[in-house]
């Protein structure tokens, strides 16, 4: 599994820097992030995720969960030693069941991310040389 360190900052400004991890499995139209409710409080004003939309999703076994979800809420990039890539403006999808952040293909892609070896945790910048791996990020849980 790979994760990646980003920053994720909310219309309003706040922001926090955490684990993600990067799901090419999570399709999506544009691109959004799966937000632990925990930290979709500690970014969001309780007021602004009460009027969230929702939005059905077919998760893993093929059944449809209901998710609230703000249109265009974030702002995320990834940040490393040596660089940031970012901030592409994102969907929220607020979870109360994951305590990970989850980033879905089309940010993936948008952040210039290219999974090399996701068992062993490899990943690089997609512009970078193959022989740049970077190893994943330690897991960061919000519960």
């Amino acid at each position: 599994m790979i994760r990646v360190k980003v920053r994720v900052e909310s219309r309003t400004g706040a922001s926090v820097e955490t684990a993600a991890i990067a799901n090419s499995g999570y399709g999506s139209v544009g691109p959004e992030a799966i937000v632990p409710l925990a930290l979709a409080e500690r970014l969001v004003p309780h007021h602004v995720l009460r009027d969230a939309g929702a939005r059905e999703y077919t998760v893993a076994g093929g059944h449809v969960e209901r998710f609230s979800a703000i249109s265009e809420e974030l702002k995320i990039s990834v940040v490393t030693k040596d660089r940031v890539e970012g901030p592409i403006i994102a969907d929220m999808v607020i979870s109360g069941g994951e305590d990970e952040v989850i980033i879905g293909d089309k940010l993936i892609e948008s952040l210039k991310i290219a999974l090399e070896r996701p068992a062993s945790g490899l990943w690089r910048f997609y512009d970078e040389p193959l022989s740049k791996v970077r190893r994943s990020a330690e897991p960061e849980r919000w519960i």
